[in-house]
């Protein structure tokens, strides 16, 4: 047993792997046992020939049931150590535990050549009789490859959170030192503004505003994650009617829209239905989705707003026409710096719109969620919100 058997294992040139006795009940009990074991057993006598291994075993090695030499071995499988370098004659467990040493907890890799590869952990040692004469030796092996692909699955996501905290407090630190000297870019462009009386140069301001207003809200994205990584982020909640918050997200986002030839479809009327929130976080969730339909939809589409009411409930849902998410991103598509690398819906940020406006949704109680059957089919998002009771109806 070593990563080329049939060149390291010279003086084992013959595998038996007959059936004990069936003379013995305790014997055909003993085999029937040790088939049946989840960890692979095998064994050899003391000139090295192997004389069992288990069905687990030959699972593992992926060798078939008959018995066979040992130049067939590197046939059907590889040895290598748990860093995936080859392992040599003299680390083999078994080889060890012939040579009189006592095999504990050692790590092994089998690569059969017609399965997986298999991650086993190594116990064995030397087999004596009564009078201490050499008998062989023997080794248990136990399949950890599902326990270690989760122990490295969980060490990922420790160092994906260690990594999104970095950025957290980076990105604290940024939109701290970034949003003063805007301010000031903001406030002197819109003073231009009213005292230049050339065309190109409103035009400039018109342009640098722009700007300055997209990257004031990166900023105040950046600050919403730090407010939310630390939990300082808070509502301000008052009564309002629903459909008043979402007409002011849709009419934030007509210009862009028509700029782009999308059609803004809206309900004639909405019903007036009354909730507990905070107005300008709301608006907010709304102008995200709105913004990115329009974003994501091509020119002369159609991105389409409507509200559902029910006895407790009010979902308002934005829908678009655009190249939709794939199967693969859309479990993710709330999570904070996600981004869909690929595909028609790639598009430059950070990737956190959404994820922030899922955190004031559900600071809301409510929820919400995205939808879509695939590539080239849209996207529709929908946030659900807990309604106004009929008495703090009334009450208001």
């Amino acid at each position: 047993m070593s990563t080329e058997p049939n060149r390291t294992a010279d003086r084992r040139t013959r595998v038996t792997h007959d059936v004990p006795s069936r003379s013995s009940n305790r014997q055909q009990l003993l085999w029937a046992i040790l088939e049946n074991l989840s960890e692979g057993v095998v064994a050899c006598d003391a000139q090295g020939t192997l004389s069992f291994f288990n069905r687990a075993t030959r699972d593992f090695h992926g060798i078939p049931e008959d018995a066979m030499s040992s130049e067939d071995w590197s046939e059907h499988y590889s040895l290598y150590r748990a860093d995936g370098t080859p392992m040599a004659e003299d680390e083999v467990p078994l080889f060890r535990a012939l040579r009189g040493e006592t095999v504990r907890d050692a790590v092994m890799v089998i690569a059969p050549r017609t399965r997986d590869a298999r991650t086993v952990i190594c116990t064995g040692g030397p087999l004596y009789d009564t009078n201490g004469d050499l008998l062989g030796a023997v080794v248990a092996m136990r399949d950890v490859t599902e326990q270690i692909a989760a122990a490295r699955q969980k060490e990922d996501l420790v160092r994906e959170r260690e990594l999104n905290e970095a950025k957290d407090q980076l990105l604290a630190t940024v939109s701290h030192e970034l949003r003063n000297p805007l301010t000031s870019i903001v406030g002197w462009t819109q003073l231009l503004q009213h005292s230049i009386e050339s065309d190109d140069a409103r035009v400039a301001l018109a342009a640098i505003a722009a700007a300055a207003q997209m990257q004031s809200q990166l900023i105040a994205d950046l600050s919403d994650v730090a407010r939310i990584s630390a939990g300082k982020l808070t509502l301000q909640r008052e009564w309002k009617l629903l459909h008043e918050i979402l007409d002011i997200a849709v009419q934030g986002v007509r210009l862009p829209a028509e700029a782009k030839g999308i059609a803004l479809l809206v309900p004639a009327s909405y019903e007036r239905v009354l909730v507990d929130v905070d107005p300008v976080r709301l608006q907010q969730v709304f102008w995200n989705l709105l913004t990115n339909a329009v974003k994501f939809t091509p020119a002369g589409g159609t991105v389409t707003v409507g509200m559902r009411v029910k006895p407790d409930t009010v979902c308002v849902e934005v829908r678009d026409d655009g190249p939709g998410i794939s199967a693969e991103f859309l479990p993710r598509v709330f999570d904070r710096y996600a981004q869909e690398k690929s595909g028609r819906r790639a598009h430059s940020g950070l990737g956190l719109g959404l994820s922030i406006a899922r955190t004031i949704v559900e600071l809301h109680g409510g929820s919400i969620v995205a939808s879509s059957a695939g590539a080239g089919t849209g996207a529709a998002f929908s946030v659900t919100l807990p309604r106004a009771s009929s008495e703090e109806r009334l009450s208001s």
